[in-house]
């Protein structure tokens, strides 16, 4: 496999699902305030996305398969 294939498996689900739960946590601890859930959606996408990048380098420079090879 290539590396972009090693990058892109692991980047997309890891962006949608840390910016989903991030999210998620940011609305049950604060009170529902449009200004709140601004600032908290652009946390949370900014962290999802930043983690999700440096973890799909990571991945992409070492090939780490995560899902099982089907023969």
């Amino acid at each position: 496999m290539k590396k972009t294939n090693y990058f892109k498996n692991t980047f997309l689900p890891l962006a949608a699902c840390l910016t989903v739960g991030i999210f998620v946590y940011g609305l049950l601890t604060t009170d529902f305030d449009t200004e709140l859930i601004t600032n908290n959606l652009l946390k949370s996408v900014t962290v999802g996305v930043v983690t999700a990048l440096i973890l799909a380098l990571l991945n992409s420079y070492f090939k780490i398969t995560p899902f099982k090879k089907k023969q």
